[in-house]
């Protein structure tokens, strides 16, 4: 890929020179981005033209040769539209690390504070070029931290915005597993994996994956050299990379994808053909295999796992790591789900499930729980990345609540809000989610369909509205029954994610509410009500705002959150009145239900 434009090259250098020492006389440059690496001299230099954002333009870096190999050295391509470099650059994605813990690189001559796994990171992509055969100087590269100016909040906020068209253009997206602080590997994890997948595919067609998978590696593992590759492949997915919030979005929409990792790469079709089901969380037989050794070594630690090693011993250092090895399963389900998501994308979907998944996702900016997934949404939310001061996480969670009830026209997130005291000083209003708690509770009256106009047009829009101040939810609901108060009951447990059977609660006139999955005691308080909004595909359980002493409560009382629940399906139900509400809900039956003594529409604010 051959630059054109020889402007781009003016008075660059493939290294540091006098001329390009920090200028005490220069006015103050602006404010480091605070999870970024310090970079204030640099700044100093304005070395960033100023992006045009109607035209969609990036920066791009151009690796030069030196001879200097202890320091990388790139020039800065300013001012492309995204257009025209299309499918002619490289995209990097990296794990950043800890911003304090940095290596220097030369941007137009300049010294550059990255962050040391990315300096580590560009090493491994012009390995990468040199060994495919590429010409690593005429090579063109998009790696955020310099091709952002991380001190420009408006630039880094736009940018951020078209992350996902950015990535989309690129030739290939390289993704660096590892890091400038783990231990050396020489590859043999990807290889180790190809020769799994070269087994897979002669042997598939004749046993079931898992269980040929399993036999294979269990067979195999009496030999040291597979020993050695189980260990580097374990180390791999071990990778911090796989828990970044952005690598969603980086490697989703990626047409191509390798993983690079000890000097070796791998596309991510090979790649995914084995891993997708050696770390399936319901049958994973590398799981399988964990949980083997584990009990291997708990039932004779003096021993050398005599009962499979029957070839090559391990060496001391090889049982030691062995040991090390556990069965971290939210690892592999962080792991198994990025690959599924990757495999089965088709396009943008619903918001709150991309959130969902950021639950297993560590950013540096935790408004990045949001930003970071974006890109993988529909267009309709329109949240535009906002990193000024100013736009606190508190501000955003409430502008994402807001922006969700504006394009789905459905009350759907209320599913992922966790029940809270009573008693609450917290600033969030009941109704809003917590980004950083995010789990849904999937129940729904309409067999677990998932509600909202983008997805499921059978629902019609609810009639609700948010204030101006973001804290004030106000709906149109049907006030169905009461709930019994006085006696625990189990409804939430917000520190349990396993799913299982809480059975009902039963309303004063019997209607039968299936709880949450993940419950725990609690007492209703009194005139604590069940309240279907018409268009929903859920009830929500709503307790008053302060303590009343008359029923029913007037229609203009404050109610608090607590949370989204099912009616138990039509022949679980006792008694007439119960079985015709629960119909007429599941239903959708907003007429009848109003044709029905005492049922009528309210409107009520939730705080």
């Amino acid at each position: 890929m051959e630059i054109t434009d020889e402007s781009d090259l003016e008075t660059l250098s493939s290294g540091p020179t006098d001329s390009n020492k920090p200028n005490n006389s220069i006015p103050a440059p602006p404010e480091d981005n605070f999870y970024s690496p310090q970079n204030r001299p640099f700044y100093a230099k304005s070395p960033y033209k100023p992006l045009d954002p109607t035209q969609q333009q990036i920066r791009l870096l151009k690796f030069l040769p030196s001879n200097d190999d202890e320091v990388l050295s790139f020039a800065l391509l300013d001012n492309r539209p995204l257009e025209s470099v299309r499918s002619r650059y490289t995209a990097l994605s990296y794990c950043a690390g800890d911003p304090r813990k940095t290596k220097a690189i030369y941007v137009n001559g300049a010294r550059f504070n990255a962050f040391a796994n990315l300096e580590y990171a560009l090493r491994e992509v012009v390995q990468y070029w040199r060994k495919n055969g590429m010409n690593a100087e005429e090579e063109l590269l998009w790696v955020d931290q310099v091709c952002i100016n991380q001190s420009n909040p408006d630039e880094r906020s736009h940018q951020v915005g078209q992350m996902r068209d950015i990535y989309t253009a690129a030739d290939r997206v390289l993704i660096a597993l590892e890091t400038e602080e783990m231990e050396p590997r020489s590859g043999i994890g990807i290889e180790w994996l190809l020769e799994i997948k070269r087994g897979f595919d002669i042997l598939l067609p004749n046993k079931p994956n898992q269980e040929w998978m399993f036999d294979f590696l269990v067979t195999s593992f009496s030999h040291a050299r597979f020993q050695d590759g189980f260990l580097d492949f374990y180390q791999m997915i071990c990778s911090p990379w796989w828990q970044r919030g952005w690598i969603y979005q980086e490697f989703v929409v990626a047409s191509e994808a390798n993983f690079l990792y000890g000097g070796a790469s791998v596309s991510w079709r090979d790649m995914h053909t084995v891993l997708y089901d050696l770390v399936d969380e319901k049958k994973t037989p590398f799981r399988a295999l964990l949980i083997r050794v584990n009990q291997w070594w708990g039932r004779d630690s003096g021993r050398l796992y005599e009962s499979i090693m029957m070839h090559d011993q391990p060496s001391n250092k090889q049982l030691s790591q062995l040991r090390q090895c556990r069965d971290d399963s939210k690892l592999f389900e962080t792991v198994y789900l990025l690959m599924r998501r990757k495999h089965f994308w088709k396009g943008p979907t619903g918001l709150m499930g991309w959130l969902e998944s950021s639950q297993t996702c560590q950013t540096s900016d935790p408004r990045d729980r949001v930003y970071a997934f974006l890109g993988l949404a529909h267009p309709q939310y329109n949240i535009i990345p906002d990193y000024s001061p100013s736009n606190t996480i508190e501000k955003l969670t409430l502008e994402v609540a807001r922006k969700v009830l504006e394009a789905e026209g459905t009350l759907d997130f209320l599913t992922y809000v966790r029940e809270r005291p009573y008693r609450d000083s917290g600033a969030r209003p009941s109704w809003v989610p917590d980004l950083n708690k995010l789990h849904s509770n999937k129940g729904s009256i309409f067999d677990g369909e998932k509600a909202g106009t983008l997805e499921n047009p059978k629902l019609t829009r609810v009639n609700a509205s948010i204030n101006d101040s973001g804290a004030i939810l106000t709906v149109e609901g049907i006030r169905l029954d009461t709930m019994p108060c006085g006696r625990p009951v189990l409804i939430w447990r917000p520190d349990v994610h396993a799913v299982h059977d809480t059975g009902s609660l039963s309303t004063v006139n019997g209607l039968f509410v299936k709880p949450p999955a993940t419950a725990r005691s609690i007492t209703f308080k009194k005139g604590t009500c069940v309240w279907w909004f018409p268009g929903s595909s859920f009830v929500a359980v709503l307790a008053p705002e302060v303590s009343v002493h008359t029923q029913p409560l007037p229609n203009n009382h404050h109610w608090r959150f607590l949370c989204t629940s099912s009616l138990m399906s039509l022949r679980y139900q006792r008694g007439g009145w119960a079985n015709s509400v629960t119909k007429l809900v599941l239903d959708g039956d907003l007429d009848g239900l109003l044709a029905m003594e005492d049922m009528t529409k309210e409107v009520i604010e939730i705080h």
